[in-house]
């Protein structure tokens, strides 16, 4: 399932807030800020190839059973997101607490969402926008970083 969103405010959404002002996040609200949501993301694994390869994004893991979330990005972002799929990816990076997280209760009890796509030189800033706005638990760094020696020169595509 595909869910496509074009008229969306940040500030309206999650209330001019941070969640460390107490502002709730949830799943509706981050689905109302993304460019698309896949509410089953292991049926939707075609689809999110199809949508997204190609493409540069920042994208978020949420969890349906506690409502954590995790913010991330890819350039490309297809091929970022089909590492979950892949059994080394468990193994490889089974330190990080979303792979814990995903591997303990599932994909299935997963959404994600496309929060936005934007360049590649772009990326890194606009991942950090996200998690300065949505605060996600499943983050341990709160500062997003860039893998690929990139410096930030432009502003985030809506």
């Amino acid at each position: 399932t595909i869910i496509s969103n074009s008229d969306k405010s940040l500030n309206n959404i999650v209330s001019g807030k941070s969640k460390s002002d107490g502002a709730e996040v949830s799943f509706t609200s981050i689905s109302k800020l993304g460019a698309k949501v896949y509410v089953n993301p292991v049926e939707s694994r075609e689809l999110i190839r199809k949508d997204n390869n190609g493409k540069v994004g920042v994208y978020c893991w949420f969890n349906n059973v506690n409502g954590k979330f995790y913010v991330g990005s890819g350039d490309p972002l297809y091929m970022r997101l089909s590492d979950y799929y892949q059994d080394w990816y468990y193994v490889a990076r089974a330190s990080t607490y979303i792979v814990r997280a995903l591997a303990k209760h599932g994909m299935v009890n997963f959404s994600l969402v496309i929060l936005e796509y934007t360049t590649s030189d772009s990326l890194i800033k606009c991942e950090q926008k996200w998690m300065d706005l949505l605060k996600p638990e499943y983050n341990l760094n709160p500062k997003a970083v860039n893998s690929k020696g990139r410096n930030d020169a432009q502003s985030c595509i809506r």
